[in-house]
């Protein structure tokens, strides 16, 4: 994308950045494209200036020592990411403004060709890819940009939540909601911490576990006494693996 664009057209600006430094969007104005190659996950509180951006909305330009000014600024967002900026205090206005787009497939080491850019980015290539893009282009103006492969609402809330925020998803692959069932917040807890290992998400400390997952379903902590000692728990819920290890028990118990 920049080398079909060219350099001088494009800017790096990460979404955090955009979000919290006030010199940020001057690095924009005169390009068409900002494309950040790796975000951090850091999360993002503030949100305004991004939809502003995205929406190509008037704004206040400032630059070191200079006055600012109002204008516009015409350009698209690109960003790729291994793991997503969580937005703490998002509304569905930040959302709708994104396409999550996955890519599922990692390429074997042996198997990677380390000359691909240099050959996908040769003068002949590049025409072929700007004929590519003009064709779409007539369709898009021609459908008044209506894309063919239209991403709802709720769709994007769902990738994004997959790939920034590591309980709600856990909380909604692992976690069963079940009124009768208790859990030892310590096997709770150490079930998440495996899950993530496992899947590559980031671990969230202890505290901020319970605390958040307390907000996303019907589960309450609470105290339970065992062996004569009080012991922490999460009520109303349980996990898959559990309903699975207590599946297999009853099996082994008919065979016995």
């Amino acid at each position: 994308m920049i080398s079909l664009l060219g350099e001088n057209n494009v800017a790096n600006i990460s979404l955090q950045r955009l979000a919290s430094n006030r010199f940020a969007t001057s690095s924009m104005v005169g390009k068409i494209l900002n494309a950040y190659g790796d975000l951090d996950i850091d999360s993002i509180e503030q949100t305004g200036m991004i939809k502003q951006i995205i929406s190509h909305d008037h704004i206040m330009v400032e630059k070191k020592n200079k006055n600012a000014f109002s204008t516009k600024i015409p350009i698209r967002l690109l960003y790729s990411a291994n793991k997503l900026p969580e937005f703490p205090n998002a509304d569905e206005a930040i959302y709708r403004r994104f396409w999550v787009i996955k890519f599922p497939i990692m390429i074997p080491s042996k198997d990677r060709d380390i000359n691909l850019l240099e050959k996908l980015t040769t003068p002949e290539e590049k025409s072929g890819f700007l004929n590519i893009l003009v064709a779409n282009a007539h369709q898009i103006l021609h459908k008044q940009f209506q894309f063919t492969h239209y991403q709802t609402l709720e769709k994007t809330k769902s990738l994004w939540r997959e790939k920034s925020d590591s309980i709600s998803s856990f909380a909604e692959t692992q976690v069963v909601i079940n009124p009768d069932s208790v859990i030892k917040c310590e096997v709770l807890y150490e079930m998440y911490r495996s899950w993530c290992l496992e899947n590559k998400e980031k671990i969230i400390s202890n505290r901020m576990f319970f605390g958040k997952l307390e907000g996303l379903g019907p589960y309450s902590k609470g105290y339970a006494n065992e062996h004569n000692k009080t012991i922490h728990v999460i009520r109303g819920c349980t996990t898959r693996g559990l309903i699975e290890k207590e599946n297999q028990s009853k099996g082994q118990e008919m065979l016995k």
